[in-house]
């Protein structure tokens, strides 16, 4: 089969919508299909046309080391970009012959249009937001395609109540399984924040909830801190005191193989997030057996994750809150890490790419 994958950043960009793209390229290569990957250079200088591997294409099709500006700070993407993208893709698109379609919800034009742009378009919804605005856009985001699929069974859920689609089904973030340590439940040794250090995922709040926790029921925990971000140097600083007291440590970006091993030892995961939609973190965990601690934001649907599947504890937001949710998740530990385990078995990718395909199909 040929294929066509619509995402406004890619590889060496990262993020978890990226890595989600790149592994069901990898599955779907693996057996034999090509995939296309349709998308804007934000770094400005990478080549037009990149094959990762035999069955695996880059088309950066526009270049804009701009795409992200940094002066006007309400504006997240640059408009005339994402326009140029989508009237591109137009040309682009016809000029192949593909068996279907996926286009990644972000950066929102190529979705509206998705029906336009080709007769069998997937639409991926990562996330969903609140308010007067994000449900005008999402409406029409929702109609743009013929079909949708999500990252979690609450969207899938929520889009078959609130705008009656039935053509949707949701396809997870999985893992690798087979690549996940699990150790006794008594050799782990830290909490760890995997992720972005940016405002809307508050790194802060499990920095402050760790320093918190110890202080109130006299224990070492650590905080290991994996991902960088526009927080990093900030957090580092404020925060330097205690990273010498070893009770914080700011590791930054880590080779997979470094995120394994850390997993592996894990002891909890803190995600006080206002926004999330299934973020790969939680499936990865899941497959290392570490219970996740979230938080009952309106636009965090992660919350939905964790508490269907009983692999954690869903808090209020607040420091106070996510020391409490803490202290929960260590006294009934065991069920939490044995749920872990369970869940897991959904994770896994071959199965899931399986049933993209058969929705896909027919």
């Amino acid at each position: 089969m040929h294929i066509a994958i619509i995402t406004e950043l890619f590889y060496p960009n990262i993020g978890g919508q990226e890595i989600r793209y790149l592994e069901i390229s990898k599955i779907l290569a693996k057996h034999g299909h090509r995939i296309d990957i349709f998308t804007i250079d934000n770094f400005g200088n990478l080549p037009k046309k990149e094959v990762l591997d035999q069955n695996i294409y880059i088309y950066r099709i526009i270049n804009d080391k701009h795409y992200k500006p940094k002066v006007i700070k309400f504006l997240r993407r640059n408009i005339f970009t994402i326009i140029r993208f989508t009237v591109k893709l137009f040309k682009e698109i016809k000029l192949r012959q593909y068996n279907f379609i996926i286009i990644n919800q972000w950066p929102i034009l190529p979705g509206i249009f998705g029906r336009y742009i080709h007769d069998n378009a997937i639409l991926d919804i990562c996330e969903l937001r609140k308010g007067v605005f994000w449900k005008a856009i999402q409406f029409l985001l929702i109609n743009g395609c013929q079909k949708i699929i999500t990252v979690n069974d609450e969207i899938e859920h929520y889009l078959k109540e609130k705008h009656k689609k039935y053509n949707v089904i949701t396809i997870p973030s999985g893992v690798e399984i087979k690549k996940f340590k699990n150790i006794g439940n008594n050799e782990r040794r830290y909490f760890i924040f995997m992720g972005r250090l940016e405002k809307h995922k508050n790194p802060e709040q499990a920095i402050e909830a760790t320093i918190k926790y110890n202080s109130i029921y006299k224990k070492g925990e650590t905080l290991i801190i994996v991902g960088n971000g526009s927080l990093f140097e900030q957090l580092k600083l404020k925060y330097s005191d205690y990273e010498n007291k070893k009770m914080i440590q700011f590791l930054g970006f880590v080779s997979e193989e470094m995120k394994l091993n850390i997993l592996a030892s894990a002891k909890l995961l803190l995600l006080p997030s206002e926004r999330e939609g299934f973020p790969r973190v939680i499936s990865e965990c899941a497959a290392s057996g570490v219970p996740v601690i979230t938080t009952d934001y309106p636009n965090n649907w992660a919350k939905y994750i964790v508490d269907k599947y009983n692999i954690g504890v869903v808090v209020r937001p607040g420091v106070d809150n996510i020391v409490n949710g803490i202290v929960n998740c260590l006294k009934n530990y065991d069920f939490y890490v044995k749920n872990c385990m369970i869940y897991k078995e959904s994770l896994n990718w071959e199965n899931i790419v399986n049933n993209l395909i058969n929705f896909a199909l027919k």
